[in-house]
Parts: C-alpha cells; sequence; structure tokens
C-alpha cells in the first residue's frame, strides 16, 4: 500500500510549480468568481496540487484523475489523468503540479468542482463560486469616471469644468487625496490660491503620493501668497531629492506670471525645482541662494522635452537678468 498524502490544493487564475518544492501563484485561492453573461468562457485557470510521499516510495509513478462538477451534477471539463512521479531528489519528499484550465465553459450560475481522485477515489475537491455580475453602477456614478472627465477639461483648457468634476469627486469621494491634489491644482491654475492651498492640504492630511509633487504644489502657494522665504526653503528641500517624475504636470514660477510644465525624467523635476527656488529666494531678497539654485538649473538644457526644454531657457534667462548675471536674454513673460 502507497502512502501518498494531499498537503493542500487550490485553484489560482495564474501558478506555477517548480520541482524543488516552491510555487509561485496570482490570485491563489480563487472561490468566487463573476461573469457578464451566461454561457461564460473563462480563460487562464489553474488548478495547484502539493501532495507528501513516504521515503520509501521514491521513484515510483503514482496515477491521478482530475475531474469537474457542475452544479447540475454533470462533468463540465474531460477527465484528465495525470501520472506523477516521486522523485529521489524531491525536496522534503513533496510532489507537486499546476494544471492549465484554458478556456472553460460555464453554463450556469452555481458552485463547480474539480475533483482530485486516485485508483478511483476522491482525494479532495475544490469548490468555486460562479455568478453573474451585477449590473456596473452608471459612470457618472464612478470616481474614475467623473476624475477622467476632470483630466479631460483639463487638457482642454476649460478650468471650470475641470474644477466641477474634481470638487464633485471631492464630494462623493472624501478620502480621495488625488482628487484633493487635482482639486487644488486647477484652483492654482484659476489664482484662486487660498482655496488651492486649501485643498492641498487636504490631501496632505489624507497622504498623497507621491509626496514630491503634494510639497511642490503647497509651495508654489506660499510663494503666490506672499510666503516666499517659507516657498523657498520647501523648493530647496525638493532640489536634494528625485522620483519618478515623468508625466508629472507642475508649476513653473516666472517673473511675472506662471505655467504649468510637464516633466519628462527626475532630472526634469530637480532642474524645475531649483528655478522655482531661485525666483522664491530672489522674492525673499536673497540673492546669494538664487544664484546657487540658478547654477543647480543649468541641467535644464538637457530635457528630454522640447517644450519643457525651451520654458527652462527662458525662466533661467529671467534668472539670469534678474541677478545680474551674463546669460543670453530670452524675454519670458
Amino acid at each position: 500500500m502507497t502512502h501518498v498524502r494531499l498537503l493542500h490544493a487550490f485553484l489560482a487564475e495564474h501558478a506555477i510549480a517548480h520541482d524543488d518544492g516552491r510555487f509561485y501563484a496570482l490570485g491563489g485561492g480563487l472561490e468566487h468568481l463573476e461573469v457578464e453573461k451566461f454561457p461564460a468562457v473563462v480563460q487562464n485557470l489553474t488548478l495547484l496540487v502539493r501532495l507528501a510521499f513516504d521515503e520509501d516510495e521514491a521513484g515510483r509513478i503514482y496515477p491521478f484523475e482530475l475531474a469537474g462538477i457542475g452544479p447540475d451534477g454533470k462533468a463540465f471539463i474531460p477527465t484528465a489523468g495525470i501520472a506523477l512521479r516521486a522523485s529521489e531528489g524531491s525536496r522534503h519528499h513533496v510532489v507537486q503540479f499546476a494544471h492549465q484550465l484554458g478556456g472553460i465553459e460555464f453554463a450556469m450560475a452555481g458552485e463547480y468542482h474539480f475533483s482530485i481522485r486516485r485508483a478511483g477515489v476522491e482525494m479532495t475537491r475544490i469548490a468555486v463560486r460562479i455568478d453573474e455580475a451585477a449590473a456596473p453602477a452608471s459612470p457618472e456614478d464612478t470616481l474614475t469616471a467623473v476624475m477622467a472627465r476632470g483630466y479631460a477639461a483639463f487638457h482642454e483648457g476649460d478650468l471650470d469644468e475641470a474644477e466641477r468634476d474634481f470638487q464633485l469627486v471631492t464630494e462623493q469621494f472624501t478620502e480621495s487625496a488625488e482628487a484633493h491634489n487635482n482639486l487644488g491644482f486647477v484652483r492654482l491654475m484659476k489664482h484662486d490660491f487660498e482655496k488651492a492651498l486649501q485643498s492641498f492640504e487636504v490631501a496632505e492630511r489624507i497622504g498623497y503620493a507621491p509626496p514630491q509633487i503634494l510639497k511642490a504644489n503647497i509651495a508654489c502657494c506660499w510663494y503666490f501668497v506672499g510666503r516666499a522665504k517659507q516657498a523657498k526653503e520647501a523648493f530647496a528641500s525638493l532640489v536634494g531629492g528625485t522620483f519618478a517624475a515623468s508625466g508629472s504636470t507642475l508649476i513653473a514660477i516666472g517673473r511675472s506670471r506662471f505655467r504649468p510644465v510637464e516633466l519628462s525624467s527626475p532630472t526634469d523635476f530637480v532642474v524645475l525645482m531649483a528655478l522655482n527656488a531661485g525666483r522664491a529666494a530672489i522674492e525673499a531678497n536673497e540673492p546669494d541662494a538664487a544664484r546657487a539654485f540658478f547654477d543647480i538649473s543649468r541641467a535644464g538644457e538637457f530635457s528630454l522635452n522640447r517644450a519643457t526644454a525651451e520654458t527652462f531657457s527662458l525662466l533661467r534667462s529671467d534668472l539670469a537678468t534678474d541677478l545680474g548675471i551674463s546669460e543670453p536674454s530670452k524675454n519670458v513673460s
């Protein structure tokens, strides 16, 4: 009589079993699935099974069967035969397999069972319940849809519509740090600096990530409400660190106006923070600090985004003029 013991078995979205006893699974322990309608074909399910055998059973071949029983008591997959050999090198006398179940058709709602059998005797069965998904909520009621509409309005230059959309999201999803940050950024663009700062502070309380973006936005608000020294210190603290800034849009502060600038690299972020710190240092009557930030910003000419590189060049030109540094003059508005 051979002695083989089932250690565990589970259904996963994807699983890989290695000969050394390790396994990797995504979506393991799957017990419930929702489908759009019946009949439904589900791809990429995997049944992972781990068994243990006695040391004196090494080298033998063990045949197993895998069957599927639907809620109507009928088979919903062909019975599969699986032969396992307990090798002498198996770690801790464990043998395992991951059986791929591609393109299974579920005809009706209910509980389906995968039965693992040896010599006609069921060792275990794994159940998964299949139900029809509830009707999705109206797009108007989802954070994702309204947020996307706000982004679209912002990129089309309709700041009033963008503000309404992001305001709606903050009212429906009060703990969405992203929504509060976006609302603050639109208000910043509309020169509503006090309200923008309030929105950013809410996002900070909730825990917006990455924090560098939020800190840069708050520093801009401080600058525009007359707290130039505090803004300079905040921008300066951001010069010393980088993050994956590609695709972020932040504010570039000029002599008489500001503009959004798209960042294409971590270096762009450092350059922008240095330029904003330099402008804030001039406003705070700290020319020596402004010159130091001006020197750091020289890397702006290497930006991967041509429009961003041109914006950096214009900002540097104005800083150079204000600091009496000999640089080619490019008038920035």
